[in-house]
Parts: structure tokens; sequence; C-alpha cells
């Protein structure tokens, strides 16, 4: 599993739960704890995740929502000018053979 894929991971995790152990994303992820508690280190610093640790619950969880009731989520996808340029290139060469071979 790479790093995206983790992220998006903790993000489901935190989603549907109402506080999710540092045991439990470990798990969930079968990697390292230092490798975790970078993953939220950089949920929070880089991508702007609401992620506390709530000593109540003994977990992770998004912190309440904010002004505006939003949910938070994580970023979309994001292409640069050259993986764009490939993503349209594909498009156009599918067409093409569709074109000549059909559906």
């Amino acid at each position: 599993m790479d790093r995206t894929e983790r992220f998006y991971k903790i993000d489901q995790l935190l989603q549907e739960r109402q506080a999710v152990p540092l045991e439990a994303i470990i798990e969930a992820h079968g990697v390292s704890r230092a490798t975790v508690v970078r993953d939220l280190e950089y949920l929070r610093d880089r991508l702007a995740a609401p992620i506390v640790w709530d000593r109540a619950q003994r977990g992770y969880r998004y912190e309440a929502r904010g002004r505006g009731g939003a949910r938070y989520a994580l970023p979309g996808l994001w292409l640069n000018a050259n993986e764009a340029h490939a993503l349209l290139t594909m498009r156009k060469r599918l067409r093409q053979a569709r074109a000549v071979y059909g559906d």
C-alpha cells in the first residue's frame, strides 16, 4: 500500500468512527508506528486535516466541524502539466482506436 492509499484509508477510518486508536491504524495498514505517526503529521501539516488526539476516547478523530459546518475532505486529484497532457493523449488515442476497431 503506498502513501496516498494510506492517507485515504486513515481518512476513511476517521470518517467512520468517533475515535481511532493508533494501534487500529497500524493494524489496518500493516506498517510501523513511526510510519503512521508520520502520515498523521503529514495529513495535519500539509493537507490541513483537523486531526486531533482525543484523550477521553483514547484515539484520533477529526476536530469538530468549523463555522460552515463543512466536513473535512482530502484534496482531489491534481495533475501536473505533463500528466494532464498524457491523460488527454491517451483519451484521443482511445477514441481513434474505437473509430477504427469499433466499440
